[in-house]
């Protein structure tokens, strides 16, 4: 499902029931509110209250020194009036009479752009999913690049 920029939420999750005693959290993310530093901070406090429920051990989360708005307010009172204007002032110079990026493709754009495209999904058996993570860590590289090139490897293959 794509997200709308105008509208909350841009972070979906669902909870998925495999049997009775298993369970599969979902989250979808836009990347606009989470990089992958964010991300890891977000996975490790979901599972620090997840152990909490699970075990009924407080989870040990050190508490925030700043809250984000207090932190934004703080960015805001460095940059003076006049400096904060100055910056505002160059970046709409800089951004005015950008026009918008023509790419290449393989057919015409459409008139109503939709984000709607074709998937694919598939599950690899647990034991390819070892060997390709043991070889990934061997060539020094992530799971996500080694699948990209056998990916890139078989589609310039077919072409």
């Amino acid at each position: 499902m794509p997200f709308d920029l105008s509208e909350a939420p841009l972070f979906r999750g669902v909870l998925l029931q495999i049997d009775d005693d298993r369970s599969t959290l979902i989250l979808t993310l836009h990347h606009i509110i989470a990089d992958g530093w964010s991300r890891g901070i977000l996975l490790k406090e979901l599972a620090a209250f997840y152990r909490e429920f699970a075990t009924g051990e407080p989870a040990a989360l050190p508490p925030l020194s700043l809250q984000y708005a207090e932190f934004a307010a703080q960015q805001r009172q460095q940059l003076q009036k006049k400096e904060l204007e100055q910056h505002l002032a160059y970046w709409r110079q800089q951004l005015a009479n950008l026009s918008p990026i023509e790419l290449p493709t393989d057919r015409p754009r459409p008139a109503i752009q939709t984000y709607r495209s074709e998937t694919r999904s598939m599950l690899l058996p647990r034991s390819l999913l070892q060997d390709l993570k043991q070889f990934s860590r061997q060539a020094g590289t992530t799971l996500f690049m080694t699948l990209l090139t056998a990916f890139k490897v078989a589609a310039a293959s077919i072409l």
